[in-house]
């Protein structure tokens, strides 16, 4: 089968696909083929570049990363619940009521707090006479 048979049989994103890696370096990445191939969605250019390596055309090469972002943006003033526990801590003299850490931060992040502390070994409960200390 010749170059023109072969084109003459491609779906006009397969045409765009192509098109777009001609001008291309020789790796591109799909969201380059999207914004200079005057693709409506990424999906076609996904779609179209499956089709083409199908065919032999292409090949494609597919990396995964992991990424991280903060929940909520606030943390970045007040601070990981983990170092606002441990300056609590630091300023009662090292041990403190669970109560009153519950009190200073809010329940919720002092729990989330002291499993976090526990875990890396920098706290521990401990039985005091007004209930438990960290």
């Amino acid at each position: 089968m010749n170059a023109p048979e072969i084109l003459q049989g491609l779906s006009q994103q397969e045409k765009r696909v192509l098109l777009a890696l001609r001008t291309a370096p020789a790796a591109v990445e799909a969201e380059q083929i999207f914004s200079s191939g005057g693709f409506g969605q990424l999906v076609e250019v996904m779609n179209a570049a499956s089709w083409l390596q199908s065919k032999g055309l292409i090949k494609i090469e597919e990396k995964a990363s992991k990424l991280y972002s903060l929940r909520e943006r606030s943390i970045l003033s007040t601070g990981l619940p983990e170092r606002r526990a441990l300056t609590a801590l630091e300023a009662a003299g090292g041990k403190l009521p669970l109560s009153e850490l519950d009190v200073q931060l809010g329940k919720e992040i002092s729990g989330l707090a002291i499993g976090w502390l526990k875990r890396k070994g920098l706290a521990t409960i401990e039985k005091g006479p007004a209930g438990p200390l960290v």
